[in-house]
């Protein structure tokens, strides 16, 4: 957990762009999107930002790129479905920590640490920072 806590705090100093292009994607990216509901607007009004759902690229194989989202549950889906939520004539950004640009972080591991830590975790429906259903952490998707 620490991990992928550390990767997303290292955002602060970053790549971007802002098509989603599936040849420059590598694993642990995130993808930001803009979607289109009215707590989705509510959050982009809060954060002061463009976006209201974020996603971090787990594997990429031949025939797949998979998202892992908090979004009812952590969970991974497909990148193609993963980008038709987004907001039609919105477009979504991909950002790089410097760590990634730098190869210097394991892919598998990523994979790893989602699986065993994340994969399956509750949706925080009150984006609380400490928010926990018996044991388990929930999440929302820029917590996870």
């Amino acid at each position: 957990m620490k991990f992928l806590i550390l990767l997303f705090v290292s955002i602060l100093s970053l790549t971007s762009w802002a098509e989603v292009t599936t040849n420059k994607l590598r694993v642990g990216d995130i993808i930001l999107l803009p979607l289109n509901c009215w707590v989705c607007t509510l959050i982009e009004q809060e954060t002061n930002s463009s976006f209201s759902h974020s996603g971090i690229v787990l594997s990429i194989s031949r025939n797949s790129i998979l998202i892992g989202q908090s979004l009812g549950k952590v969970h991974a889906i497909e990148l193609n479905d993963f980008l038709r939520m987004k907001d039609k004539n919105r477009d979504a950004i991909v950002v790089r920590a410097n760590e990634l640009s730098q190869n210097t972080i394991n892919p598998s591991k990523i994979m790893l640490e989602f699986d065993q830590n994340f994969k399956g975790l509750p949706f925080d429906h009150d984006y609380l920072w400490t928010n926990y259903s018996d044991k388990d952490e929930k999440l929302y998707c820029s917590e996870f």
